[in-house]
């Protein structure tokens, strides 16, 4: 979602570009993968990707998600940094000068939700509690 100087804080005007961007990815063939992915990006992908296109099956399959006897099980990839786009993940410049970065977001990061043990690929009521509080926030 871009690079912001040193010291920005985040408006609605940001929100809406991140809206924009988020669906638009959503709205895409990777919109179902993400929303298979679980955890928060899982469930954020729920308010866009309707159930039936969830069935609809891998568009490139270029991601092996599971093995057994030989048989490969392939789905759609999704990179770190479009899971990033879909959590709103902003770079801001630590220094003026440097090319040293914090990452803001709307959202928690996928990656280190998933690593916190707190969110997985299940949806569970106190995730559900989190994502709804947070969304009244924003």
């Amino acid at each position: 979602l871009g690079i912001r100087p040193k010291g920005y804080k985040m408006i609605h005007w940001d929100y809406d570009a991140y809206l924009k961007s988020r669906n638009a990815i959503l709205a895409s063939g990777t919109g179902r993968a993400i929303r298979l992915r679980g955890g928060l990006v899982g469930r954020i992908a729920a308010e866009v990707v309707p159930d039936v296109e969830v069935l609809g099956g891998p568009i490139l399959g270029d991601e092996v998600v599971a093995r057994s006897r030989g048989t490969y099980f392939l789905d759609d990839g999704v990179t770190n940094e479009t899971l990033d786009r879909i959590c709103g993940v902003y770079h801001v410049y630590v220094d003026n000068g440097s090319y040293d970065v914090v990452h803001e977001s709307w959202w928690p990061k996928h990656d280190i939700l998933m690593a916190s043990g707190r969110f997985s690929d299940q949806w569970l009521p106190d995730s559900e509690d989190f994502y709804t509080k947070r969304m009244q926030m924003l």
